[in-house]
């Protein structure tokens, strides 16, 4: 019995020894082949280069594939690797603060009235002096004292003196008051225009044909009226810094309606001699 059961032992070693040389390749040929069939290829990512991987005795050996790009795509362009976060990057200004250049405008100054504290009894109105009108216009101020030596302010003052007489003499002459005008006149111009002689001279000049003058009267009614009667006088004109023309501005020549004498800081009508 015992013989017989070593018998058995040995034949099923036998038998064990060849299955196992006969299926052991087999065995091994279905774990390559199933392990090629289940290799999964890597998920490609853009900017990432695509890998195969190669089972190695049962672990997957990641190996760099070259892919050549297909016609008509464009080859992803890696992207900055710089973070990006959405906002500029900010310029450093200029530490160095620039000055501001202002434009100063010239400012024109109007001569303001003197005020002075009253003196002990004196009327506050008496305390205040006025101060003549400025020269609104240089080019007149030229034009009226053209070289003579007359400065701004004489020059504002002597033309508001004549512009009143000269006012004033346009409501004597509409009354037709001789007695009023003879006042304003000069004396050599009221002894010349007195004279029987010059008033004849005069008298041929006159439009009226046959009127003759006799006296200053008749010159004041006849010629001195009816010539500056209406009109009206703009400027001055300085012949000297005592002798002046009051005048209509004209464009091509100034009209001369008067003729002006300072006489003791007083301003007289003069009458020209023929």
């Amino acid at each position: 019995m015992i013989l017989i059961g070593l018998t058995k032992t040995c034949n099923g070693c036998i038998f064990y020894i060849r299955m196992k040389k006969i299926l052991l390749p087999l065995i091994i040929s279905l774990f390559f082949f199933f392990s090629c069939g289940t290799t999964q290829p890597v998920k490609q990512e853009v900017g990432e280069i695509p890998v195969d991987t190669t089972s190695v005795h049962g672990q997957e050996t990641p190996v760099p594939v070259n892919k050549t790009p297909e016609a008509g795509k464009e080859t992803p362009v890696p992207a900055d690797e710089t973070p990006q976060t959405g906002k500029e990057t900010p310029v450093p200004a200029d530490e160095t603060p620039k000055a501001v250049q202002k434009t100063e405008v010239p400012v024109t100054q109007t001569p303001v009235p003197v005020l002075k504290a009253p003196a002990p009894g004196e009327k506050a109105s008496d305390s205040v002096q006025v101060s003549p009108a400025p020269v609104k216009n240089d080019d007149e101020y030229h034009r009226s004292v053209n070289d003579i030596e007359v400065t701004k302010e004489t020059f504002a003052e002597d033309k508001t003196e004549i512009m009143e007489i000269i006012s004033k003499l346009a409501g004597i002459m509409a009354e037709g008051d001789y007695d009023a005008w003879v006042k304003y006149i000069d004396e050599d111009s009221v002894k010349y225009w007195s004279n029987p002689q010059n008033l004849r001279k005069a008298s041929k000049m006159l439009p009226v044909k046959g009127l003759y003058m006799n006296n200053l009267h008749d010159y004041f009614t006849y010629v001195f009226v009816p010539s500056r009667k209406g009109r009206e006088v703009d400027e001055i004109r300085y012949i000297s810094k005592n002798n002046v023309k009051a005048v209509e501005v004209n464009e091509n020549a100034d009209i001369i309606y008067y003729y002006f004498k300072k006489i003791d800081n007083t301003w007289f009508v003069h009458i020209p001699p023929l």
